[in-house]
């Protein structure tokens, strides 16, 4: 696998600097970093969810497989202030059905990219009790154009976010 050195980092030298070359990297910004996990936690985001916005720094994990990723934190508080805003917007309102539907799990395995956050953001078409374990969580159906828009608009969003 070719890599690239991330000249941006403190570390610009030695096996730690190194990035994949389909990985871009974000323009570093004077001010805070955070950890992907650590992001997660605090702004109650999913580890998907910051996949919408590049890492300012991306390094090898000498502890594990998952490379090391740091974030500018306010790319990350930006994302979950968008994300939340729109969740709340959304509320307990449902939306028309309009051409093809899809069950949430289906959409989650369909359009990989997309997250359950990120999906509640859109108002589903119908919400119904689970069939199959009446103890779990409703079904709920969305249109497909509604989850293509929110693929292209979280797309927007991460190019956005990037400046």
């Amino acid at each position: 696998m070719r890599c690239t050195i991330n000249s941006n980092s403190p570390r610009s030298q030695g096996p730690h600097s190194l990035s994949p070359p389909d990985q871009s990297l974000a323009r570093r910004s004077p001010g805070r970093w955070i950890l992907r996990e650590r992001a997660a936690k605090t702004y109650r985001l999913e580890l998907k969810d910051l996949d919408v916005i590049d890492p300012i720094e991306r390094r090898v994990n000498p502890h594990g497989p998952a490379p090391i990723r740091k974030y500018n934190e306010q790319d990350v508080a930006a994302l979950s202030r968008r994300l939340f805003a729109a969740a709340n917007r959304v509320g307990d309102t449902l939306a028309v059905r309009s051409g093809a539907s899809i069950v949430r799990s289906r959409a989650l395995s369909t359009y990989p990219g997309l997250t359950r956050a990120q999906l509640d953001t859109i108002p589903p078409i119908s919400v119904e009790p689970n069939p199959y374990s009446p103890n779990s969580a409703p079904m709920r159906y969305y249109n497909v154009r509604d989850i293509e828009a929110l693929r292209v608009d979280m797309q927007k969003l991460k190019y956005e976010i990037q400046g």
